[in-house]
């Protein structure tokens, strides 16, 4: 087979060497098993790379290529291998994929088939038993070429994963390659997902001394992930690593500044080449020591003034750089120097530092026995709005359609809780401070919306006091914003007298994730970003989230109007109290809202109509709804044997497995898991039971899926013509009930059989089977 990158290399141009340039040969066999580690379970393009190697006459530019991860992979890498030895090029390769030729970035890597680190500096033995002990044998250990000041050989250590690692799994990935490189002090280069690394079976031919990268050990041991991550997490860090000092104040060092931060760029990306990589002394990476802890020391420095971390952590993360990347590294007492001189002219001409919130004040956490709950009689402390709106510590959610007037009911509840006051029902057990994050109106709208009610003047001093509103709030609740909210919220209320309450709205002009419909980017969301805020100002606080919802149907009003709340499921399953308010005359000019509850720890009240009177701004409460809400489980039971009659009628008819995953989060039943776990309640109940399938023909299915649910009043065709149409002459055939063949025990744990004549005497009724 012909070269394919020979031309690329353009050989032709070379020069003419008194000796051979390669004497060491390529190994085709460590390429292959190689390739086999690290891309087996993975697809895409695989990125190579060759640098000139240092201490060598190479004057030949980078070389960036990309081949497919296919069944000619071994082949291509082995003549990029060879040609980069011919040229006294370092061949490198990304350990990951990308989905398109010519993506290299860190955000393009698409999926890694490993975790790895390189042991580069210091006793490389003590590291890798370390490193062994903790995560299990490794995959593969490649001995790369290189040296050690102590004399021992370099390897590269992977720990091939049994699944790639897709999407936010390959940060996940980078975050443990750098974890592991700074307990075990090891390349921290590599908590970039786009670091490439030298390829096993090419020539190491630095300061043109040739030495083959080979294969020491390979195994056919494989890792999931989240073990991986768990190891890493248990790993204690290696006395002989690097570990920061934790930093209590600035240095005192005296020298002059010579760093200048307008060099330091302004965003991870911009720095991220000279922070994943490795400067030398003298120049010979094409930037000097100099430029590359300017660069660094600017970045860091710049986040821990704008608030995005502590300054401790900014110069620990500059110090780790330097031991790490800087060879030789500058020695402490000129880091220090530089550090504090940038520092104190940065605070002298752009003020003081942002605060940084340092940690979530996150309450403990442990297993509770039984009896000490069951024996605890003392009184529970009050909800912060009761009964069971929001309780300490709780979350509600508020969702409605557009112009259903939620924030407007929002505001007036807001007021009302601020002066000690309650409404429909629910009461604060005192007058609650209020901090409302509000990101839709601007100052000329609230100020029109705060004045619809009158004020008297005691409440306007509780006011004053208790309910603080943002301006249009500009950000989303990302890193930076969420802090900016813990900085004004401590700013105004005062660490000693926080609030009580903290309310966001709307989640659409918050939220930091690319989809709401993401499960995950919405679990993450409320987690890191709303969780993290609450925890930062107050662990005991309750949250009011606002969302949006989809235009409501007039059937989800008869069944569960939570389902036109808009997004990702797990929203709703995060809530512990929820608030519907619509109109109730979905097409007409009646200006009557109802509002629904949801509440997770006891029995909601019935739905409420609600009025605004536009002549003193105050919500009234209306008669009562002439139907109130069914219990869910009976709303549950209807929905499934209204869908599966019908279905029959179309001769369709559904497993367990088959109804959730049609039914999932479509109709009245909640996500396709709820719906799962409610069929399997309702069989144990012995309100459902199942039939095999075999009387209709349909194909047979496993155990583990019950058999093909049946209900009462469930009839198939009984192929006997019953008429024909006088008109049309079409066929009207018969039905005939379908047969339960078993049932599951109260227990969920066996199948019983019923006897064939069990439900001949149903006929048409539809009760339930004792």
């Amino acid at each position: 087979m012909s070269n394919p990158f020979s031309s690329f290399f353009n050989l032709n141009s070379a020069p003419t060497l008194d000796a051979p340039v390669v004497e060491i040969d390529v190994s085709r066999e460590d390429i292959a098993i190689f390739l086999d580690k690290l891309y087996g379970h993975l697809d895409g393009y695989i990125p190579l790379r060759a640098f000139p190697e240092k201490g060598t006459d190479s004057n030949r530019p980078n070389k960036l290529e990309w081949i497919e991860n296919d069944d000619s992979a071994v082949d291509k890498v082995y003549d990029w291998a060879v040609n980069c030895a011919k040229n006294k090029m370092s061949a490198f390769i990304i350990p990951g994929t990308v989905a398109e030729y010519g993506q290299a970035k860190a955000e393009h890597i698409r999926e890694i088939g490993s975790v790895l680190i390189d042991i580069d500096a210091g006793n490389v033995d003590e590291k890798l038993q370390a490193a062994t002990e903790a995560l299990g044998e490794p995959s593969l250990i490649v001995e790369s070429g290189g040296r050690t000041d102590e004399g021992f050989g370099k390897v590269h250590v992977y720990w091939t994963l049994d699944e790639s690692a897709w999407d936010e799994d390959v940060l996940r990935t980078a975050k443990v390659r750098h974890e592991l490189a700074i307990k075990l002090g090891t390349d921290t280069a590599f908590q970039s997902p786009h670091q490439p690394i030298r390829i096993a079976g090419s020539i190491h031919g630095k300061n043109n001394i040739q030495r083959r990268c080979t294969i020491r050990k390979a195994t056919d041991v494989e890792y999931n992930l989240d073990d991986l991550v768990a190891f890493t997490e248990g790993l204690k860090p290696l006395a002989t690593a690097y570990k920061p000092s934790p930093q209590t104040t600035m240095f005192n060092a005296d020298g002059s500044f010579n760093l200048d931060l307008n060099n330091a760029p302004t965003n991870a990306s911009d720095v991220q080449e000279v922070m994943t990589s490795v400067t030398h002394e003298g120049g010979v990476d094409g930037r000097t020591r100099f430029e590359a802890l300017s660069k660094t020391i600017g970045y860091w420095l710049r986040r821990a003034h704008e608030g995005k971390m502590t300054l401790e952590n900014a110069v620990a993360e500059i110090k780790d750089y330097n031991l790490a990347s800087i060879r030789p590294p500058w020695d402490d007492d000129r880091l220090n120097q530089e550090i504090n001189a940038l520092w104190s002219k940065h605070i002298k001409e752009n003020g003081e530092a942002v605060r940084y919130v340092e940690e979530m004040q996150v309450k403990n956490t442990d297993f509770i026995p039984f009896t000490t709950l069951y024996n605890d009689n003392s009184e529970d402390d009050p909800d912060i709005i009761s009964p069971g709106l929001l309780d300490i510590g709780g979350f509600m959610l508020l969702a409605g359609p557009p112009k259903s007037m939620k924030s407007m009911l929002l505001q007036w509840q807001l007021e009302r809780l601020a002066t000690g006051q309650g409404f429909f029902g629910f009461e604060p057990d005192r007058p609650l401070r209020i901090a409302y994050v509000q990101a839709e109106m601007t100052k000329k709208q609230l100020k029109k919306r705060m004045k619809m009610r009158k004020k008297t003047n005691d409440e306007l001093e509780l006011l004053g006091k208790n309910f603080l509103l943002t301006d249009r709030f500009m950000w989303p609740a990302d890193e930076e914003g969420s802090n900016k909210i813990v900085n004004m919220i401590d700013t105004h209320f005062g660490k000693e007298s926080p609030p009580d309450v903290i309310v966001f709205d709307p989640l659409a002009n918050i939220f930091d994730g690319k989809s709401e419909n993401d499960n995950v980017e919405m679990k993450n969301f409320l987690t890191k970003r709303i969780e993290y805020i609450r925890n930062a100002v107050n662990p005991n606080a309750g949250v009011i989230l606002v969302h949006h919802a989809n235009k409501v149907r007039a059937e989800d009003m008869k069944s569960d109007p939570f389902n036109a709340i808009r997004g990702a499921s797990s929203l709703r399953g995060y809530y512990s109290s929820a608030v519907f308010i619509c109109k109730l005359d979905l097409e007409g000019d009646d200006p009557t809202r109802r509002i629904w509850f949801d509440f997770r720890s006891e029995e909601p009240p019935a739905p409420k109509d609600i009025e605004l009177r536009r002549d003193n701004g105050e919500f009234v409460e209306k008669a009562a709804p002439k139907n109130e809400q069914k219990p869910r489980a009976e709303k549950d039971q209807e929905f499934l044997e209204s869908v599966l009659l019908g279905q029959a009628e179309q001769l369709h008819y559904y497993t367990p497995s088959q109804f959730a995953e049609t039914y999932g989060a479509t109709g009245g039943m909640g996500s396709a898991k709820t719906i799962r776990k409610k069929v399997l309640d309702l069989a144990k109940s012995g309100v459902i039971k199942f039939f095999d399938g075999t009387q209709l023909g349909l194909a047979p299915v496993s155990k583990k899926d019950y058999g093909y649910i049946w209900v009462p009043g469930l009839r198939h065709p009984s192929g006997d013509i019953e008429e024909v149409d006088s008109v049309s002459g079409e066929y009207r055939y018969g039905e005939a009930f379908v047969k339960p063949t078993h049932f599951l025990s109260p227990d969920g744990n066996v199948f019983v059989p019923l006897p064939p004549d069990f439900a001949d005497t149903l006929g048409s009724t539809r009760k339930d089977l004792e």
